[in-house]
Parts: structure tokens; C-alpha cells; sequence
């Protein structure tokens, strides 16, 4: 295969041209519901996995099976996300929600972000951030950007590297 590496067993093959952890060619159906850059929102427990995806989207993509039947438009998705982030009071649950749209669906998210901006920015910045960072330790669900510490002094390009 001209222009993929394969770094590790299992691991899917990384495109030197695109600098995608997936090659177009070889995305699963599963793929379009793990990776939240692929996602459409399906909202199933409160979560959003993919829903936006027609029948005819779902067949061609391989995703047929994999997410409930039903169909939810986005605007229907905002309007139940905005139900959800209601139901809590305490701005950092309000965060922990938000961040989890974000891992599972960045499209919504940032639709829901845009849409509500004086209501949510206060929430996904300062001051709530603030409080987030302080309760990293008992908030963190998954690793998200470069995490490099005063142990790390000279070891900086070997953490970097790992990106």
C-alpha cells in the first residue's frame, strides 16, 4: 500500500499525504461512530452516537444495525442536548456533559456551543475551566492534547515525539 505505515500490530494504518490516523478508503462504519470528527450525533442515554445519519447515509456507510433506527435532525440533537445540560446546576457537571459531547460528537457540540455562546462560554472557559483544572484529577475521562510536566525536563522532544 504506497503512502500508508503501519507503526504497531492492530493499529490502523496512518496516511503520510492527509496525516489521518485512518485512510479514507479503509474507514469502518464503527469508525464513524468512535471518532467524534465523523460523528452526526446518534443520542441514546443521554449520549450522542450518531443519529443524524440518514438510512441511506447508514446503508452506504456500513453503519445500518450499529445505532438505533430512529432518525434525529441536529436541530432535534441541540434541542435535547440543551435538555440535558438543564438538568444539572452545578457548572462543572455542566462541563463534564459538554466535554463528553465533544469526545463523542464535535460537530454538535460546537453547534451547541455557537448557538448558545452567552450561556455556555462561561462554562467551557473562565470561570468554570478554572474549576475544571482544579479537579482534573477527578474529572479526567480521556486523554486530550499534550500533557508535558516539570518531570519531563529533558525528556520534552521524546513526549512531543509521541504526538
Amino acid at each position: 500500500m504506497a503512502g500508508l505505515q503501519r507503526d504497531r500490530i492492530g493499529q490502523r494504518p496512518y496516511h503520510e499525504h492527509t496525516g489521518d490516523n485512518i485512510c479514507p478508503n479503509m474507514v469502518r462504519g464503527i469508525d464513524y461512530l468512535r471518532d467524534p470528527r465523523l460523528n452526526m450525533g446518534v443520542v441514546y442515554g443521554g449520549c450522542t452516537l450518531g443519529m443524524a445519519f440518514s438510512i441511506e447515509e447508514r446503508q452506504v456507510l456500513g453503519l445500518h444495525g450499529l445505532i438505533p433506527p430512529r432518525f434525529k435532525t441536529q436541530e432535534e440533537q441541540v434541542d435535547l442536548c440543551r435538555k440535558n445540560i438543564d438538568r444539572y446546576q452545578e457548572p462543572l457537571n455542566k462541563f463534564i456533559y459538554l466535554a463528553g459531547l465533544q469526545d463523542r460528537n464535535e460537530r454538535l457540540f460546537y453547534r451547541l456551543l455557537s448557538e448558545n455562546v452567552e450561556e455556555y462560554m462561561p462554562i467551557v472557559y473562565t470561570p468554570t475551566v478554572g474549576l475544571a483544572c482544579q479537579k482534573f484529577g477527578l474529572i479526567f475521562r480521556r486523554p486530550r492534547g499534550l500533557f508535558i510536566s516539570i518531570h519531563d525536563k529533558g525528556h520534552v522532544y521524546e513526549v512531543m515525539r509521541n504526538w
